[in-house]
């Protein structure tokens, strides 16, 4: 069938991604619950044999996201240097940890939004339990970071707000630039980012000039084998949103996600697989890219484009 657009049938998936699918998912509930029951213990160990003001500002960094500027804050604040900064240390690994899960958790979401409907029905129910019970333990996991939160931003008020706004901007800035960061650019501001073929929208010369942005494929590269790569529908992303896109990586989730949007695209639901990628994309970002998702859906992948290929 090529790309031309499917309207008439029903997408068809192998049982044997149902059942992938449902493997990983619960071999990262195994992790997920692991890594969040030490993580509560672990903030709570914080809090109460040490006093609080030596963690403060490493723990306000880390409850932002911010990894780098934890150990700097803190080294700015703590009397006691040496047990704050092992501490909120050991902190910055396990929240980049359980966002590594639950971005994870996220792309499967994705992926089951998507091809419920041509699953077993037995197996479908298991994935929902499934997602079900891994949600529950995101909601303890954030209700202990809302407790930190709580507890921190008491903190902060009068003599400390200055601190508490530069973390917060620091905090800002580094999620916002991500990678961009190491090359010495500034990131392609949100209403300039490109959508088109992945040739317009890759390397510098698509970008404004001393800026840095990363050229995604939606659906993926690799699900389009009739496609090539310059052709592919594509937009320009933050590298560190991009490096969290459901289909980058080498991860056995970013496998299954590319296996089933080549199942879609050969079907002819390449449309689908672009509204799938959408779901991912909102799971992890908000509305941040629905601009360029509606650009790439209205005006790339039309179906006269698809009938090109």
């Amino acid at each position: 069938m090529g790309l031309s657009r499917n309207t008439t049938g029903d997408l068809v998936i192998p049982d044997s991604m149902g059942t992938r699918l449902e493997d990983l998912l619960d071999k990262l509930k195994g992790e997920l619950g692991a890594e969040v029951t030490q993580g509560v213990l672990d903030i709570a160990g914080i809090f109460d044999p040490t006093p609080i003001s030596d963690v403060a500002g490493g723990l306000f960094s880390l409850w932002r996201g911010d990894f780098v500027g934890a150990g700097l804050s803190a080294v700015s604040i703590v009397p006691y240097l040496g047990d704050a900064v092992g501490k909120t240390g050991k902190l910055a690994k396990l929240f980049r940890a359980i966002e590594k899960m639950q971005d994870r958790l996220k792309s499967m979401k994705a992926i089951f939004k998507h091809i419920e409907k041509s699953l077993d029905p037995a197996t479908a129910r298991r994935i929902k339990k499934l997602i079900s019970e891994m949600d529950a333990i995101n909601q303890k996991w954030d209700s202990a970071v809302s407790a930190v939160e709580d507890r921190l931003k008491g903190l902060f008020k009068g003599k400390n707000r200055e601190l508490l706004d530069n973390a917060e901007d620091r905090v800002r800035r580094q999620n916002v630039e991500g990678c961009a960061n190491k090359h010495q650019r500034p990131t392609v501001p949100d209403d300039e980012k490109k959508t088109g073929a992945h040739r317009d929208t890759k390397g510098p010369d698509n970008r404004p000039e001393g800026t840095y942005a990363e050229s995604n494929h939606s659906p993926a590269n690799a699900s389009n084998p009739t496609v090539s790569t310059d052709n592919g529908g594509a937009f320009q992303m933050d590298s560190r949103d991009h490096a969290r896109a459901g289909t980058t990586g080498s991860s056995h989730e970013a496998k299954l996600y590319r296996d089933v949007q080549a199942e879609m695209n050969s079907q002819g639901f390449l449309p689908e697989a672009v509204e799938m990628d959408r779901t991912d994309s909102a799971l992890k970002f908000g509305d941040r890219y629905d601009p360029q998702f509606d650009d790439l859906q209205n005006n790339y992948w039309t179906d006269a484009r698809l009938d090109e290929f």
